[in-house]
């Protein structure tokens, strides 16, 4: 995804929103057309999500970002999905703002009879949701935690819901400089939820976007929530762009963590230590260039960009991922130490395809269908999987002072190509060989965000996000875009 432009500094919280919302259902969803699934990632496709190749043909897309796969019984699974998708202005307007997504957050529900029986999906065709204001639908979006009885509510006094879903909310006034503030909404059902409630914390950023959000916000890329039962803990991705395109930043995760009450669950608090440990994090270097004015100048960045995190009780241990660009080039500001001033990003110009713009006519928008990001917003094309021993989760503000034991690293069987040599770029020790690029991935988890695992093995689903080819030939997409399952040791 882009680098999504936001800060979360996690503060104690003295805004108490004020709770009216019901939950209302203003629609019917569809009836049933169960289709057979042979495993948890042949999630359907989203009804009426149509987009655009780089050919200029339509398809119906599935999940290829975050999303949250919650298993609320031993015979139910549900999930919660985003699109990601690039949507630009009208080529001949190029200074007008890209326009507001008309994609959603869409639904489904896995089930079977019982342990022996097979497992089918609902619908044949994931459902729209109707949450407004919207999640933000052209990225990827927070968890949902789930409880059997009703303990999730706004504020004190509120009305008690079973579900809650973290997530982002992006205005196209935003895009640019903030990724998207952070909000919740609240369900007895999973399909039918609350109007949003946008996060606070004391001392937080007025709306920067000039959309009226008030002050006292939550800006965010990313959020993780895992539910220890009298707390909600939380990761949250920085994004601030003037922060993170400065090269002798990237190397700090800009994660901070935090706690949220059930019953207060738009009120973000923590201590002073906020920030996450860096400790232990894995930075490919993919060329030793030695440039004098930018040490480990062909260093992977550190940021936590699309995280997703799970707990895993049995063990004491909290799992993070982490998308990235593999290889990237630090140096974001041409200057005239650079030794080529003209052309000061090696690693993204051989890679692009020519940008392309194509107007999707099922929407009437302008809808990228090939490039790799930009420079600094280069597309992450791997994911990592770390994790951190804490014994239990009241020790969580471990996060700040442990130490990160890497997981997994996985992704294509080579990086970007590069102006430095014209080829692919080869993986170096500690990356995994595979066949697809990757640069997210969400766990599957039961209704407090804690792993589940079926003979010791967990599951991540990686998201190929934007476009399928990515590392290997020019950035397209393809159609093909899609959230496969991976294992976790």
């Amino acid at each position: 995804m882009h680098i999504r432009l936001a800060i979360l500094y996690f503060l104690v919280c003295i805004i108490v929103p004020h709770v009216t919302d019901a939950q209302s259902c203003p629609y019917m969803l569809p009836p049933d057309s169960p289709v057979l699934s042979t495993s948890p990632d042949d999630i359907p496709p989203a009804n009426g999500a149509r987009l655009l190749t780089w050919q200029g043909t339509m398809f119906y897309a599935r999940p290829n970002h975050q999303l949250a796969f919650v298993q609320t019984g031993p015979n139910e699974q549900r999930v919660w999905f985003a699109i990601a998708v690039d949507f630009v202005s009208d080529p001949e307007n190029p200074n007008d703002p890209p326009p507001n997504s008309p994609l959603t957050i869409y639904y489904n529900r896995r089930y079977r009879a019982n342990e022996s029986s097979p497992w089918y999906w609902q619908w044949s065709q994931s459902v729209a949701l109707n949450i407004s204001p919207p999640v933000n639908a052209q990225s990827g979006f927070g968890p949902v935690l789930y409880s059997p009885t009703p303990k999730y509510s706004a504020g004190p006094g509120g009305t008690l819901y079973r579900y809650v879903m973290y997530g982002l909310f992006q205005p196209a006034a935003c895009n640019g400089p903030v990724g998207g503030y952070g909000m919740v909404t609240f369900s007895n059902d999973g399909t039918c939820w609350t109007n949003t409630y946008l996060l606070h914390r004391s001392g937080g950023p007025c709306d920067q976007c000039g959309v009226n959000l008030g002050c006292e916000l939550v800006p965010v890329e990313a959020i993780g929530a895992v539910d220890g039962g009298d707390q909600i803990y939380l990761l949250g991705m920085e994004g601030d762009n003037s922060i993170l395109v400065q090269q002798a930043n990237m190397d700090h995760n800009y994660a901070s963590w935090g706690v949220a009450s059930p019953t207060n669950a738009a009120l973000i608090t923590i201590t002073p230590n906020r920030d996450v440990s860096d400790a232990g994090l894995f930075k490919p270097l993919a060329f030793n260039d030695n440039e004098f004015f930018i040490p480990n100048r062909y260093r992977s960045y550190a940021y936590f960009f699309n995280l997703a995190m799970a707990w895993d009780a049995t063990a004491g241990d909290l799992y993070v991922t982490r998308g990235y660009p593999y290889p990237y080039d630090r140096c974001n500001t041409c200057g005239p130490y650079i030794r080529i001033p003209t052309n000061c990003q090696e690693v993204t110009e051989a890679c692009p395809a020519y940008p392309r713009e194509l107007l999707n006519w099922n929407y009437g928008i302008w809808q990228s269908v090939a490039n790799c990001g930009g420079t600094a917003a280069l597309y992450p094309n791997r994911y990592q999987i770390y994790k951190m021993h804490l014994g239990t989760l009241s020790n969580f503000d471990l996060v700040h002072s442990g130490t990160w034991t890497l997981v997994a690293d996985r992704g294509n069987n080579v990086g970007y190509e590069t102006q430095l040599t014209g080829l692919s770029t080869p993986l170096v020790a500690g990356q995994t060989s595979g066949d697809r690029d990757a640069g997210s991935a969400a766990f599957l988890v039961n209704g407090s965000g804690h792993i589940v695992r079926t003979n010791g093995l967990g599951y991540v689903f990686a998201g190929s996000t934007i476009r399928e080819h990515l590392s290997v030939g020019p950035c397209l997409t393809t159609g093909n875009e899609r959230v496969v399952l991976n294992t976790v040791p």
